[in-house]
């Protein structure tokens, strides 16, 4: 740093040793090596070489970490006199570029490395001046940010001429640009010098879930029907293999029809898979739900809300869906079987038509008909026959087409053609034909099977419980061996009828021989129940009807009115108030009535019997006594027999002091 390198300070350079006297006012920075390698390269390199760490050209590793020692230069060397208005006495410049000369390199940056673990150490020389006296002592030497010491020959000093080093790692706690600094203080420098260290942190390998879109709203859908399908998308934008667990949903109405994602399945970083979402309402009115997908990654499960909104319909149920009649004399009719059509949706279901194919099978009657709309939660009955033309196997269907959201309802039918035996007395070769049955059944094969009832009345029974049995007596009044194949009850109030007796299909009724079917009835509901007794042998088939009524039982109930009493603002000591109120026996069986009373200030007085008929009734006097001027509240308490819990009845009053009294003048 020369005169003649350095002239006398432009119009520039007094600006700029202006700009450094007002920065004198504020607080000192710390040294910045560099600032200071661009401050050197400006105004020393000149004089001193522009490569001042690896030569000590004109003596500059006197100003190694030593700001007094170039301080001291600018003042007393003539030709480093002119730079002092660009580097004011002890002045932030002239320790920058102390720092720059003393301490290698001036910015550290670390190779990416993975959050949470450790870099390599990276090396910070420091040198101590190489002029007497200025060796380096209370060295401190600190880190911030992500970054650590982790070694190094600095102690607290560096003898003159010496030098001593710093190991530094980076230690990322997040991923992305992290940066921070490495702190030496010591003697010789009025301020810190700052190495700057920067690194960028790498995400740990993981999975990292998103799920697009994070709602999905359906069309109005009617009950029972279900609606177009809906994509929910599933990615994995982490690093590591994706694990799913259970997918499902919080509510049955909302389905998972689908798609690419499956449980205990893997999804690949940056892969994705799919969810097929379906609404399929059962009730009618707004609709929530929730999607949840499981997998390893954090925020498990991902989840996806859900709306519809479900409408009314009609919901069609046949049960069964099959029919098999066996095997089946040609140009004869079977038993008929019976098909039940519910409505299990929430709008009337409106039947269109009934029809089977081929013309082997019959619709034969039941409640379903063409242009009759079913009740939600209500049912109807189909039945049919077979009647094979010719032997062989046929098979049919029944389709009942209607108004629900799937149009048709339909039930395969199937049924065995075959052709008479021969009966009795008849010659090879001559035509197979069924003997004339006699009154009350049919035969074939030289059996006649007879029964003594085609119809079956019980009396009325009350619900739940049982009362006489009705017989049934079946005789083989042909002339071999009658075989029965199947018996059984059929119709919407089978259960309600119990069937028993000894006919059995284990063994043959011989000819002239008889068994008995015994029929018992419980009604399970009030009203006409109704079932079919069908019977089938190899001598033909037979049915029998069975009817009984459902009675309700008697039993009484308990009608208070008024429901309550209010006895209002009352004198206090004045004449007692009294109040009314009437108990019917609304039921149909006699009341019994026990200890009729009322809690104080209330007292009850009754005239009503042990015993109150149906539609009887009888009054009860309560009476308010208060004796304090207070409101009052209070119960009465009517206890009956029979298993009818006690009823109680609110009463209220309040009580006023010094109540005017209105009297005529």
């Amino acid at each position: 740093m020369t005169a003649a390198t350095h002239p006398t300070p432009s119009l520039g350079r007094g600006l700029a040793a202006a700009l450094l006297a007002l920065s004198a006012c504020m607080p000192a920075l710390a040294a910045d090596p560099v600032l200071g390698a661009s401050r050197y390269a400006q105004d020393c390199a000149s004089c001193h070489g522009s490569t001042p760490l690896t030569s000590n050209r004109s003596k500059i590793y006197y100003g190694r970490n030593s700001a007094s020692v170039i301080d001291s230069s600018i003042s007393s060397v003539g030709d480093m006199q002119g730079l002092r208005g660009a580097y004011p006495a002890g002045s932030a410049q002239i320790a920058d570029i102390a720092a720059y000369l003393g301490n290698t390199p001036s910015k550290l940056t670390f190779a990416s490395t993975t959050v949470g673990a450790t870099s390599a150490s990276l090396t910070v020389t420091i040198s101590a001046s190489l002029k007497s006296g200025k060796g380096i002592t209370n060295l401190a030497i600190t880190t911030t940010g992500d970054y650590l010491r982790t070694g190094g020959t600095c102690g607290n000093t560096v003898n003159t001429g010496t030098s001593c080093t710093v190991l530094v790692a980076f230690k990322p706690v997040a991923a992305g640009a992290r940066s921070g600094k490495l702190n030496i203080a010591h003697s010789q420098l009025p301020t810190p010098a700052v190495i700057v260290l920067s690194g960028s942190g790498v995400a740990v390998p993981a999975p990292k879930a998103s799920v697009t879109p994070t709602s999905l709203a359906f069309a109005s859908t009617a009950t029972g029907s279900t609606s177009a399908s809906k994509t929910v998308t599933l990615t994995n934008i982490g690093n590591q293999t994706l694990k799913l667990g259970t997918i499902g949903s919080s509510s049955a109405e909302f389905i998972v029809a689908g798609g690419t994602c499956k449980a205990a399945g893997t999804v690949l970083a940056g892969a994705k898979c799919t969810v097929l979402m379906s609404f399929k309402p059962g009730v009618v009115g707004a609709r929530t739900g929730t999607l949840s997908i499981a997998h390893n990654a954090v925020g498990s499960p991902s989840k996806v809300t859900m709306t519809g909104t479900a409408t009314a319909a009609p919901v069609a149920a046949l049960t069964p869906t099959s029919l098999s009649f066996g095997n089946q004399v040609t140009n004869t009719t079977s038993l008929a079987k019976t098909l039940t059509l519910k409505n299990t949706g929430t709008a009337g279901l409106k039947i269109t038509s009934i029809a089977v194919v081929p013309a082997d099978y019959k619709v034969a009657g039941g409640t379903c008909k063409a242009a009759a709309t079913i009740a939600v939660a209500a049912s109807c009955t189909v039945t049919v026959t077979f009647k094979p033309a010719t032997a062989g196997l046929k098979t049919g269907t029944l389709t009942i087409t209607h108004n629900a959201a799937v149009t048709t309802s339909k039930a395969s039918l199937s049924g065995t053609g075959v052709v008479a035996a021969l009966g009795a007395g008849a010659s090879p070769g001559a035509a197979s034909a069924l003997p004339t049955p006699p009154a009350g059944g049919t035969t074939r094969s030289g059996a006649v099977l007879s029964l003594n009832h085609s119809a079956l009345d019980f009396l009325p029974q009350f619900t739940g419980s049982t009362g006489s049995t009705r017989t049934v007596t079946l005789t083989n009044s042909g002339t071999a061996d009658l075989t029965f194949s199947e018996f059984n009850l059929v119709g919407d109030a089978a259960s309600d009828f119990e069937l028993g007796g000894t006919c059995g299909t284990a063994s043959a009724l011989p000819a002239g021989a008889s068994c008995s079917f015994v029929l018992g009835f419980q009604p399970a509901e009030a009203g006409e129940r109704s079932a079919t007794l069908n019977i089938m042998s190899d001598a033909g088939s037979a049915a029998v009807s069975v009817r009984g009524e459902g009675a309700a039982r008697a039993a009484a109930a308990l009608t208070l009115s008024p429901a309550a009493l209010d006895f209002g603002r009352q004198r206090l000591g004045a004449t007692a108030v009294e109040r009314q109120l009437t108990l019917t026996n609304s039921g149909t069986a006699p009341l019994g009535l026990g200890r009729i009373s009322a809690t104080a200030p209330f007292a009850a007085s009754d005239r009503c019997p042990a015993s109150l008929a149906p539609g009887a009734a009888c009054r009860i006097t309560v009476t308010y006594t208060p004796s304090a001027a207070a409101d009052s509240a209070g119960l009465l308490r009517i206890e009956a027999t029979g298993g009818l819990s006690p009823t109680t009845v609110a009463l209220a009053g309040s009580a006023v002091a010094g109540l005017p009294v209105l009297a005529w003048r």
